[in-house]
């Protein structure tokens, strides 16, 4: 089970932003208030909470850790939305497939209280492709897990599946008279082969049987 690793939002909090006295910078980036009740729902989903700190243009960011694993998260204002970026504490996290089962659990969790809060707002998540974050409406989602692909076997593969069924099975049962050990052993290996194409091929099947029967009524019509 992947996690895509940001939120999008809007959510009703006041612009915390603090600039220079030039107005052509900033002192503090806004978002903390928003880093600050986002760590405020992990912690009471019993995660463990550092401070949110200040990381200048980027936001602010908080660790969290839940049941031995340890994350990031990172909020930024691009008003008028919200940036919530959850990693992993190192690459190799993020890029594994491995261990997600408590991420996939607490990023679950969250997901849902940050739907229940009245303060956030519009909650998209969008997917990691390579390393880096894939936006774009196509990409977006409500949920921030990605369930995993599901294996279709190629057309190759479902052909020699058939043809082994059917050549285990022809053999078997011409061993069989010559040698019935053999033959039935044979017969028994290869008809979950048979059998499992069947399965698998049961739409070009249909399709087949389908054919010849409106080939067989074509030559019965009269002309």
């Amino acid at each position: 089970m992947k996690v895509r690793p940001l939120a999008i939002c809007t959510a009703d909090f006041p612009d915390d932003a603090v600039e220079t006295e030039d107005g052509k910078g900033f002192l503090d980036h806004g978002g903390r208030n928003v880093a600050e009740a986002v760590a405020e729902i992990l912690s009471h989903l019993g995660c463990t909470i550092s401070t949110p700190e200040n990381a200048a243009e980027y936001g602010w960011r908080f660790g969290w850790a839940f049941k031995g694993q340890s994350f990031s998260c990172q909020v930024s204002s691009i008003p008028p939305e919200f940036y919530l970026l959850f990693d992993g504490a190192s690459l190799r996290q993020n890029l594994s497939s491995r261990n997600t089962s408590p991420h996939a659990e607490i990023m679950a969790e969250l997901n849902a209280e940050l739907a229940r809060d009245e303060r956030f707002h519009d909650i998209l998540w969008y997917p990691r492709v390579g390393g880096a974050v894939r936006l774009g409406d196509e990409a977006a989602a409500t949920n921030p897990l990605t369930p995993p692909p599901t294996a279709k076997p190629t057309r190759a593969a479902r052909w020699v599946l058939f043809l082994t069924g059917w050549i285990g099975l022809l053999t078997g049962l011409s061993l069989a008279y010559r040698a019935p050990a053999i033959g039935f052993a044979t017969i028994m290996l290869s008809a979950p082969l048979l059998l499992g194409s069947v399965f698998i091929n049961a739409r070009w099947l249909r399709l087949l049987v389908k054919r010849v029967a409106a080939t067989a009524d074509e030559k019965e019509a009269p002309k």
